[in-house]
């Protein structure tokens, strides 16, 4: 159990969890996992909202997928994530944005999965409604990726929350 003062507990309650997010733009998407935001060893990555936009032409299929074991390879970039509040600390997740393939790990499976055209933006918002839970990324393995299926030019963002992982509590000790 986390040693947090009662300020502390209050402060979280009140204002909120450290929040963050990562915009793309102009983003020429690859055949394959495009964005990927991986979560990280002791901390819950919670993603609360993905929008992607598709300003370019044609059609394109998009899945927004989550998997259990890490991405590997390709070529991607790391842009630093923004902090909602600047008394925040840095981001710990990883984001990721990919210009050669990476190899997928294990699929837990789609939440997303249509195609979209030119003009289309696909708003996801995940944990808003009451008993409602974000997307969950526990550990280094643990990422949620948008793919694309052709070529295509993509706008967008992510955002997501950070917190220490609360150790597995046992009865009677």
């Amino acid at each position: 159990m986390s040693d947090k003062t009662v300020r502390e507990v209050l402060n979280e309650n009140y204002v909120g969890k450290a929040t963050y997010r990562r915009a793309f733009a102009d983003l020429v998407g690859v055949a394959g996992s495009a964005v990927a935001i991986s979560g990280v060893v002791g901390i819950v990555v919670r993603v609360t909202a993905i929008q992607v936009a598709k300003p370019s032409v044609a059609q394109a299929p998009m899945r927004i997928v989550k998997y259990s074991t890490a991405i590997s390879g390709g070529t991607s970039t790391e842009p630093t994530p923004v902090p909602l509040d600047s008394d925040d600390p840095d981001a710990r997740a990883t984001f990721s944005l990919y210009t050669v393939v990476p190899t997928d790990g294990t699929e837990i499976g789609a939440l997303f999965d249509g195609d979209i055209a030119t003009g289309d933006v696909v708003y996801e918002t995940f944990g808003g409604e009451k008993n409602a839970q974000p997307v969950v990324l526990r550990g280094a393995g643990e990422y949620l990726a948008i793919e694309l299926s052709a070529d295509a030019v993509i706008n967008g963002f992510i955002e997501w929350t950070e917190e220490a992982e609360a150790p597995v509590q046992t009865p009677g000790t």
